[in-house]
């Protein structure tokens, strides 16, 4: 659960012993820093406490999160057209050698629960394109803010508005608009760049229906 000392990811945990331990040579530990882009053709990632967005670009130059890796999952995917993977909050994280984690597809168990993931993944993704397109920023900000705090364990975390503006594909002043008035329900505390999430239960209340939707499909709630 998010806030537990213990470091885990659960796309590993789910694997069973025998295959864990048959792969366990093969994990080594990563830092994963803020705003670092990711390569598609690197190292696969098994994030502990930090996430990873994948963010959705049109020809324009505009961006949106399309999707968020943390520690429920892997990010393994090939290379998508448009798409960056970014790290949004940063984190502790297991990598495998793409050429490890390919010949370990061979094997029925750890594909299964690495395939198991990635069609969460995508249904998460469908999710949030619903998300975008129908509901307030406030919701949405609420909404977004709980995936990001089930992701990494951390109520605290180091982000600008003009970066959840990206995130959230909308200008830097509705972002301002919506903090404020989570803020002002005492929901969260935000300041110079450090989001804190003050009152879960009461930011689930003010997220929109997609959190109950999609929420923890990817926690295995």
């Amino acid at each position: 659960m998010p806030g537990s000392a213990v470091r885990t990811n659960l796309v590993l945990s789910a694997l069973p012993a025998s295959v864990r331990q048959t792969i366990a040579a093969d994990l080594r530990p990563r830092y994963l820093h803020q705003h670092e882009t990711l390569d598609f053709t690197g190292d696969v990632v098994f994030p502990l406490d930090g996430v990873i967005s994948l963010m959705k670009g049109t020809p324009g130059g505009l961006s949106v999160e399309a999707a968020a890796v943390g520690y429920e999952g892997v990010f393994a995917l090939s290379a998508l057209e448009d798409v960056t993977p970014i790290v949004q909050v940063p984190g502790e994280s297991l990598t495998m050698a793409r050429s490890a984690y390919e010949r370990q597809l061979d094997n029925r168990e750890f594909r299964a629960v690495t395939s198991g993931y990635h069609e969460a993944l995508l249904n998460f993704a469908m999710q949030t394109a619903l998300c975008q397109a129908f509901h307030i920023i406030e919701e949405r900000l609420a909404y977004w803010l709980l995936v990001m705090y089930e992701r990494s364990y951390k109520s605290t975390m180091y982000l600008t508005q003009e970066f959840i503006a990206a995130i959230l594909a909308v200008q830097r002043p509705s972002v301002t608009i919506a903090a404020g008035r989570l803020e002002d329900r005492k929901l969260i505390s935000n300041a110079r760049g450090r989001v804190t999430i003050v009152d879960v239960v009461g930011l689930e209340h003010a997220a929109c229906d997609c959190y109950a939707a999609s929420g923890h499909v990817l926690l295995g709630a």
